[in-house]
This record gives structure tokens, C-alpha cells and sequence, in this order.
């Protein structure tokens, strides 16, 4: 699961000319920008693969006094689909702007999650057929109380995940240690944990499941000593402030026979923040864990991290008044690259995009003498779709 940025940008106008700020509605257009969410994702972690999904976004209006909702709207995009548009026509007022993002099959039907309501966004799925699934991944995002009227502007959005990711690792794994080699880890939660989550207010709802668990297959390294192993990881619902969680987690043989059991109490998730627990899986059968539990910004795949897939070192050179010429980092795997470009940071003003790129630089010409151009590169690639954006280069073209 990878982090997502949305860039939204709200314009108002009415028959060509400027709207006073107390007429009649006002015509508003959202539009999303390019996100990391918006690819397919390898199996990797024991994580289900992302294939054969689009990308649905949700937009909800609420009256930000009474919350009433005004207006939901959706628009299911294909993999890689570059930007997402909203257009709304609202009477001069206060409103609460609520946003969810996430995986669907084909149209608008919830596939995860309920989002009819994104004051109370509720999983539809549980055990293995929620768990362990790259395909659960969303994300949200609200402004609250804006005024909006013909001078209303709707400056950038990131959209964040509503999960905290929980992240185990055996630090005392030994390969040569042959009759303690795990096949199977399994992680199963022995109290409930959160079922819904309020975009408006970034807290978890009172609805929960459980007896929630699931197992993913192991390929530890048969050789190197004693090594820390990653075993699984998980992603539950849970406040900006933290929601505590318990859970156990059981390394298992080929034949499902249980190794050893570590005992997590009291695990505090917080939203789009990871928690990772280290420790001895060895000492002892079964125990209570007494590793490290440590709380970090840091939200990236431990496996196949999203880093090795995104085009750096991203640089302009040859710059004249009409153009220059870009030069980036090969990415692994990637069979072409996609280069974007526009007059504004949040890449809606000019927006610019050219694909099928196969070397990794390309001359860009055309350009506009004495302007500054906001520019990132894509790669993609035929195993793991779209990859993460690129830095953003920011270079101005020569004056004439």
C-alpha cells in the first residue's frame, strides 16, 4: 500500500464573466491530481495483488452547520488514470468538502467499503476475505467549514490513509536452526477491532469485528545466521490520536503445527503512522511480547519497498527560452516512463503530459520564455503498473 497524493483545485465562474459572492450557484470543479494509489501492486508481504480493480473517488458535500449531505458523487477511473474531475453547482454557503478514495471492480458498487456515508464509512468484509489484501487500500481527506462564493479557492489537499499499519519482525531467526524454520505466519486479533471510520473528524466509529485473523506463506532465507525476519503485516482503522489493539502472533510449520506464539497487548495504531514490533520469537514457546514497539511517519513497504520503483534525481539542463531537457534515474523494471509538467505546483494550470517514453531523459520544447515549470516523472512498468511520483523539479525557462 502506498502513500497517496491528491492535488484539488476548485474554480468558480457563471456565463464567462465573474460571479458577485452573494448570487445565485456557483459552478465549482474539483479536480484530482496524480496519485500513488492509482497503479497495481505486486504480491508482495503475503499481500493480495492488486489486478483487474479501477479506482473509485468520492466526493461528499455537507452543510457544515446542520452536516446534512448536499451531494455525493464518484468517479471510477481506470489503473493509472492520471487525473479524476468533480464539477458541482452550490449555492454561496458554508460546506464540508469529505473525500474517500479506494479500490472497486468495475463501477460505483462498494466493494470494501460502505461509503453512502463518509461521516460513517463501514467495512463490508471480514476475516481472509478483508485481511491480507492490498485491494482494501483507501484513502481520505476533508476541508471543513469552507465559505464558499465566487472568490472561494480550494488551495491543496493531501488525501492520507485512515490506517495504522502494524509491522512484525522475529529478531532471533536462525536458518540453520532447521526445525524452527517457520513456513506460515498467522496473525489473528483477540479483541475487536474498528469496522468504521468518520472522514469528517478522523476518528473511529463505535462498529467493530471480531475473531479476525489470517495467515500468509513465509520464504525466510536458509542461510546468514541469526537475522531479524519480517513475518506480516496489517493495517487497521484507527484515530489520528491512536486506537489500542490486541492480537497474537503464531509462526507456523508446513503442517500448521504452531512453533511459537508471541501475545501483543494494548498496541497502540494511529492513522497513517506505523508501528513496528521486534522481538525474540525463540527463547520460549509462548510468552507475552517483550520487544521493542516503536511509532514512526514512515508508511512504506518493508517488501519491495516503493523507492526502488520511483524515478529520482530528477534534473533540468540545456535550459532555453522555448525549452530543456530532463534527465532522471533509470527505475527497475520500468519498460517506459511518463513525463508531466505544468505552471503551477499542484499540476492543474497547463497540465502537460507525455508518455511512452523509453529512455530516461527527454527534451522538453515549447515552452512559454521567462515561466516556471513544476515537472515529475512516472515510471511504469508491465509486473507493478504506475510507480510512485517522482520528486517534483522545479526549473524556469530563459528570459527572451
Amino acid at each position: 500500500m502506498m502513500m497517496l497524493g491528491l492535488a484539488l483545485a476548485m474554480t468558480a465562474c457563471k456565463d464567462g464573466g465573474e460571479v458577485p459572492a452573494n448570487s445565485g450557484p456557483v459552478d465549482l470543479t474539483i479536480r484530482v491530481g496524480s496519485s500513488e494509489m492509482m497503479r497495481s501492486l505486486p504480491n508482495t508481504g503475503g499481500m493480495t495483488a492488486v489486478t483487474g480493480h479501477k479506482v473509485r473517488y468520492v466526493l461528499e458535500v455537507l452543510d457544515a452547520a446542520s452536516k446534512t449531505s448536499i451531494e455525493r458523487k464518484a468517479n471510477v477511473e481506470n489503473l493509472g488514470t492520471a487525473t479524476s474531475s468533480f464539477s458541482l453547482s452550490l449555492n454561496p454557503g458554508s460546506y464540508d468538502f469529505l473525500f474517500w478514495a479506494d479500490f472497486v471492480t468495475s463501477d460505483d458498487t462498494d466493494l470494501y467499503y460502505d461509503t453512502q456515508d463518509l461521516t460513517d464509512v463501514q467495512i463490508l468484509k471480514s476475516g481472509a476475505n478483508y485481511l491480507g489484501d492490498h485491494t482494501r487500500d483507501a484513502y481520505c481527506g476533508a476541508r471543513l467549514a469552507q465559505a464558499v462564493n465566487s472568490s472561494y479557492t480550494f488551495s491543496a489537499l493531501t488525501l492520507t490513509r485512515p490506517f495504522g499499519r502494524i509491522e512484525v519482525a522475529a529478531t532471533d531467526f536462525d536458518p540453520a536452526v532447521t526445525a524452527k524454520v517457520p513456513a506460515k505466519a498467522k496473525l489473528t486479533y483477540t479483541s475487536a477491532i474498528p469496522s468504521s471510520y468518520n472522514v469528517s473528524t478522523g476518528t473511529v466509529g463505535s462498529a467493530t469485528l471480531a475473531s479476525q485473523n489470517f495467515t500468509i506463506t513465509l520464504d525466510p532465507p536458509a542461510t546468514g545466521g541469526v537475522q531479524t525476519l519480517d513475518l506480516l503485516y496489517d493495517y487497521v482503522l484507527a484515530a489520528s490520536a491512536g486506537t489500542s489493539v490486541n492480537f497474537k502472533v503464531e509462526l507456523l510449520d508446513g503442517s500448521d503445527a504452531v512453533l511459537s506464539t508471541r501475545n501483543m497487548a494494548g498496541i497502540t495504531a494511529q492513522a497513517n503512522k506505523r508501528t513496528t514490533l521486534a522481538g525474540d520469537f525463540y527463547s520460549v514457546v509462548t510468552k507475552d511480547f517483550d520487544g521493542s514497539v516503536t511509532i514512526s511517519e514512515n508508511f512504506s513497504e518493508s517488501v519491495n519497498p516503493d523507492t526502488d520503483y520511483m524515478p529520482t534525481s530528477l534534473t533540468a539542463s540545456a535550459v532555453t527560452a522555448t525549452g530543456m531537457t530532463l534527465t532522471w534515474s533509470a527505475v527497475k523494471d520500468a519498460t517506459e516512463y511518463r513525463v508531466e509538467y505544468a505552471t503551477n505546483s499542484g499540476f492543474t494550470t497547463g497540465l502537460t503530459v507525455k508518455t511512452g517514453i523509453t529512455a530516461k531523459t527527454y527534451a522538453l520544447s515549447s515552452l512559454t520564455a521567462g515561466t516556471t515549470y513544476y515537472i515529475r516523472v512516472v515510471a511504469v512498468s508491465a509486473a507493478t503498473g504506475f510507480s510512485v511520483v517522482s520528486a517534483t523539479a522545479t526549473q524556469a525557462t530563459a528570459a527572451e
